[in-house]
């Protein structure tokens, strides 16, 4: 039987999940060198997911990630790097499609909660608009408050 191009193989690889190419480093050495080489690491984080680091505050991270290139399917993530805890925030409720949004994310001391700060500008034709979200990790909820004029 003969093997497929690494070319080929590479691209095959790039569009699986995770999970998938774990299994797929057990079936034969050259797939598990393919898969774990940096180069492929770098190519698979790049052409599946944007991951972007936010913001941090007191060793936390709020990490922002997204499965589609036009970023609709966007995942806002809380992680912790020392003890290897994340809280994945449910969805804002205001779309941010074609538009800007903006991320802050803090400890309020007042409250001994943390927070996590979305602005959403909208560039109309008459004119731009703003959106603010607060998420509240005590609440584990999103609430809109008046945008500032």
């Amino acid at each position: 039987m003969s093997r497929l191009p690494e070319g080929i193989l590479e691209n095959i690889f790039l569009r699986l999940k995770v999970k998938n190419l774990l299994r797929c480093r057990c079936v034969c050495k050259a797939w598990r060198d393919l898969i774990c080489s940096p180069s492929f690491i770098y190519k698979h984080l790049n052409v599946n997911n944007t991951i972007r680091i936010l913001v941090s505050c007191n060793g936390l991270l709020c990490i922002y990630s997204s499965n589609t290139p036009d970023d609709v399917s966007f995942v806002i993530t809380i992680w912790n790097p020392s003890s290897n805890e994340y809280k994945q925030l449910p969805r804002p409720s205001k779309k941010a499609c074609y538009d800007i949004d903006y991320y802050g994310f803090g400890y309020d001391y007042k409250n001994d909660d943390y927070k996590v700060v979305r602005i959403v500008d909208y560039f109309l034709e008459t004119g731009a608009k703003s959106d603010v979200e607060v998420y509240t990790l005590r609440s584990d909820s999103w609430k809109s408050i008046d945008a500032i004029p």
